[in-house]
């Protein structure tokens, strides 16, 4: 709540990847809402990570429905042992928003790497 998601995945030796994706819930009636952007970062030591893809949300904040969205990259060619996933919370619920100036929620579901 009110807070970025990052975590970091151990592969457990470098693997080559393709595809990344990770599924964000929005629900705004719920104060949650779909991260601003999410960054994906590759490294072999767990120090330094080299962004290797960055999606923007598309989505709406004002959508009455829940959504749920993939945020991905397909076609990547990298190698790497450790996966950094960063997803960006709005921060606070809209002007327009029942809970305006209120911390907002930010739901990750699954990670998949391939």
């Amino acid at each position: 709540q009110g807070v970025d998601f990052e975590a970091i995945i151990d592969l457990g030796e470098k693997t080559d990847i393709n595809t990344l994706k990770a599924t964000f819930l929005q629900d705004q009636k719920s104060w949650i809402f779909m991260p601003e952007k999410v960054e994906f970062g590759i490294s072999d030591s767990n120090k330094q990570f080299r962004t290797i893809a960055s999606i923007e949300n598309d989505i709406p904040d004002d959508l009455e429905d829940a959504v749920i969205k993939d945020f991905g990259k397909k076609g990547l060619v990298v190698k790497g042992r450790y996966l950094q996933i960063k997803a960006y919370n709005r921060g606070i619920c809209p002007g327009w928003h029942v809970g305006a100036g209120e911390k907002a929620w930010l739901f990750i579901d699954e990670i998949s790497v391939n």
